[in-house]
């Protein structure tokens, strides 16, 4: 599978002579200064969920501690022209790819990839199989009679909540996107790190570069 990134000449030559690739965090595409390209609702997703007569809702954010390089599954003249650039280059093994740049980020953690959704309303809801709260009879028992301690098993169970709906919600939120975007067809680098980040960052990966072809 292959994957394309649209990019002036002059980045594409800084890419194939040094390995210098620019890496883009949430929180800068929600401030781009192209409009049509502009999301402010990245990284974020609505959910609703409902279990028996229990339900649950809320916005899930993601992206705060990541870095990310948008391509296309597509090279087209259309794209370019909606990219204001002639040239770029395709990216002939995206896995090996992501594991050549995600040596070279400092304090990364995971890595991910993957396509774009692209959906009417960035969002998720009906019901689930397994219950939202996990067993809390210890809390509720120290509360009822006032002895004990409550404020522990409190974060407990909402730290098993926290991971149970993360487990519902997994890492779509990384990649779903309203339907105006659809004509960029985007495929998505994701690379967590340890900290949180606002500005994009310039890497220097050489090892990333055998693994694409420049284009025009």
């Amino acid at each position: 599978m292959q994957a394309f990134r649209y990019l002036q000449e002059d980045y594409v030559d800084a890419f194939f002579e040094r390995g210098e690739i620019l890496l883009t965090t949430y929180e800068r595409c929600k401030s781009h200064e192209d409009e049509s390209r502009r999301d402010q609702n990245e990284g974020k997703l609505n959910f609703n969920f409902t279990y028996g007569d229990q339900s649950v809702g809320g916005i899930h954010g993601v992206g705060r501690s990541s870095y990310m390089l948008c391509t296309s599954m597509i090279w087209s003249e259309e794209l370019k022209q909606r990219f204001g650039t002639k040239s770029g280059f395709s990216i002939n093994d995206v896995q090996a790819f992501c594991h050549a740049v995600s040596a070279v980020i400092p304090g990364a953690k995971k890595h991910i990839q993957g396509l774009r959704k692209y959906v009417d309303q960035r969002s998720m809801c009906g019901p689930i199989s397994n219950p939202f709260e996990p067993e809390a009879t210890n809390m509720f028992e120290a509360m009822r009679t006032g002895t004990g301690d409550t404020e522990a098993p409190f974060r407990k169970t909402q730290e098993a909540m926290s991971i149970r709906l993360h487990g519902h919600l997994s890492d779509k939120a990384y990649f779903m996107k309203e339907k105006q975007f659809q004509i960029e067809q985007e495929f998505r680098f994701v690379w967590a790190v340890d900290q949180p980040v606002s500005e994009p960052i310039v890497m220097i990966c050489r090892e990333s570069v055998r693994h694409c072809t420049r284009l025009y």
